[in-house]
């Protein structure tokens, strides 16, 4: 969740660069920050509630320094709720990612003897360190004996000013070692090394990496065994602008025509995939937040063409061992951005334990999930910065449409008749005024409700989530047919009520709750082949089969986005929220 640095190498002008390096990491977590480096008696640091910074008032030159970005999971938001934490001689040093779930029984265990600085779980670490280190071991022995201690998926940077080192180990929770030259790197995301680092290794679960001027060296801390590391390119899409847009969030969702494109030309990457679902009597398709009601419109139409497989779509943080599975018959199917969400790595392990067969739709090609499938197909939607989801929302989409017509085994999914008209709208609605007007209708309101039937229902959840993570504005998501069994009582004079019909059959149901909103003095919006009388506003999108689930989702995102700027909210970094959740 959070976003950790290290860094071991020539002294070098160490606040600007690591500093950088944490901001790339932000979307991980922004509740605070905090950088700390050798200043030749003791780590000096400075840490803060919020977000980096672009200018920090320090300019130390060090070879020796850890850094962080937080997401809270203990203690209240403080710059002494920070990381790093330090021991009391300021010699030994600890940034950490994920959630120590024995902590107290840790704490119990130090038995006053250590003085606390924080509320976190993670500050135990350092102090457990020193205590190894007082009983003799040495400083990477000290980190690894400290590392079986913990329970949890966890990574944790340590860094000790007497031998110049960072010892690093992870569970669970990704980590990357970058070098260039003599310089060695540690960092959770690609991201932050983009710019510093020439080459990167994936530190695989429970191996030790103990970083010293000279060298790295990697042990299996499990079967005492040296680990070669796999070196591979930083890759080169790894460090992106926001460039003309006024937020990566807008840029990101302008970015879709051209991976309709991508996508369009990379049709055979799913066939693998295909042919695995076709040969499975149990299909179960998961992931978290957007990517689980992406999940969910994948499901709804390939349940459709798979009249002897079972198809069900459940979020993962819903799967447990004892879920009902067939075993080798079952085919468990992961869409994740990041590759690293905790809850879905946590159902790959699952399935295996099942005897399952295992496949992702993912973004992060280097990720924790694309590496440990059996099947990866990659989302081709290049880097994504923004926490809210867009591309990568629209990508695997896109990726489901292209798995339904190869199991129904046609060619393309977008044939030369399809792609224009859908091309078309999506451009037409990535500039239309009318969203601007409609925007500023909503952005004052203060619950909006999206409705819809089949996939249009799928849309209006990504909708509702869209907004509400976006802008704080409360928005919800219904079936237009359970409309007036409760949700009804949710209308007042001029509520909004957002209506996806993606197709032609969807419209009946979409006019008929229409008509009673309408009633009670509600303003209906109705994306989709409606006729002006139906609702108070039409957003007309041509009946394009399942392909106009991509115009709507566009018409959505765009929404939403207008609606955070209008109401003062930056779209990037929602309060409270992180883009790879790694901890439960």
């Amino acid at each position: 969740m959070c976003g950790i640095f290290g860094y071991v190498g020539a002294s070098a002008p160490i606040v600007p660069m690591v500093s950088s390096a944490l901001r790339t990491m932000e979307y991980r977590g922004y509740d605070s920050w905090g950088i700390g480096w050798d200043d030749g008696d003791r780590f000096h640091n400075r840490k803060a509630p919020g977000r980096v910074p672009r200018v920090i008032d320090a300019s130390p030159q060090s070879g020796l320094a850890i850094g962080h970005t937080r997401w809270a999971t203990h203690g209240v938001v403080s710059a002494e709720n920070a990381h790093p934490h330090f021991d009391g001689a300021q010699q030994v040093g600890v940034v950490h990612n994920g959630v120590i779930e024995n902590a107290t029984e840790l704490l119990v265990s130090l038995d006053g003897t250590a003085n606390f600085l924080s509320e976190t779980d993670s500050e135990i670490v350092v102090h457990l360190v020193v205590r190894e280190l007082e009983y003799g071991k040495t400083f990477s022995d000290a980190v690894e004996a400290v590392f079986l201690q913990l329970t949890g998926s966890n990574a944790i940077v340590v860094a000790n000013r007497a031998t110049g080192e960072i010892a690093a180990i992870t569970s669970r929770s990704p980590l990357r070692l970058g070098r260039r030259g003599s310089s060695l790197y540690l960092a959770s995301d690609p991201l932050a090394l983009a710019e510093i680092a020439d080459e990167m290794a994936e530190i695989p679960d429970h191996t030790l990496v103990t970083m010293s001027r000279s060298s790295a060296m990697l042990r299996d801390i499990l079967l005492g065994e040296e680990v070669v590391p796999t070196w591979v390119p930083v890759p080169a899409d790894a460090h992106v602008e926001v460039g003309e847009h006024a937020h990566f969030t807008v840029k990101e969702i302008h970015d879709q025509p051209d991976l309709l494109m991508r996508l369009s030309a990379r049709e055979d990457d799913v066939t693998p995939l295909a042919e695995a679902i076709t040969s499975h009597s149990h299909l179960v398709l998961t992931g978290c937040g957007s990517a689980y009601y992406a999940a969910t419109l994948g499901a709804e139409w390939l349940r459709q063409r798979l009249n002897e497989t079972w198809v069900e779509a459940i979020p993962a943080s819903e799967i447990a061992a004892t879920t009902r599975n067939q075993g080798p018959k079952t085919l468990v199917l992961a869409l994740t951005q990041s590759g690293e969400t905790a809850d879905v790595v946590d159902v790959l392990h699952i399935a295996r334990s099942w005897g399952a067969t295992t496949a992702a739709l993912v973004n992060t090609e280097s990720s924790t999930v694309a590496t440990h499938v059996d099947i990866a197909v990659p989302l081709l939607a290049g880097t994504e910065r923004s926490v809210l989801a867009t591309k990568s929302f629209f990508a695997m989409v896109m990726r489901q449409l292209q798995l339904v017509h190869a199991v129904d085994g046609l060619p393309r999914s977008l044939d030369d008749a399809l792609f224009e008209p859908v091309s078309s709208a999506i451009n037409h609605w990535l500039s239309c005024e009318t969203l601007n007007e409609l925007a500023r209708q909503l952005e004052v309101a203060d619950h909006v409700l999206t409705l819809g039937k089949a996939s249009g229902h799928k849309v209006a959840l990504e909708a509702a989530l869209k907004i509400k993570e976006g802008s704080y504005v409360h928005a919800e998501a219904f079936l237009t047919g359970e409309l007036k069994h409760g949700p009804l009582a949710l209308v007042s004079q001029g509520t909004p009520c957002l209506l996806f019909a993606t197709a032609g059959d969807e419209v009946a149901s979409a006019k008929i709750a229409s008509r009673e909103i309408m009633s009670r003095g509600g303003f209906t919006v109705g994306i989709g082949p409606f006729d002006p009388p139906d609702c108070s506003l039409v957003l007309w999108v041509a009946d394009l089969g399942a392909a106009a689930s991509l115009v709507h989702i566009v018409i959505a995102q765009r929404l939403a986005y207008l609606i955070a700027v209008g109401r003062g909210v930056d779209p990037d970094f929602p309060r409270n929220l992180a883009k790879s959740v790694t901890v439960r």
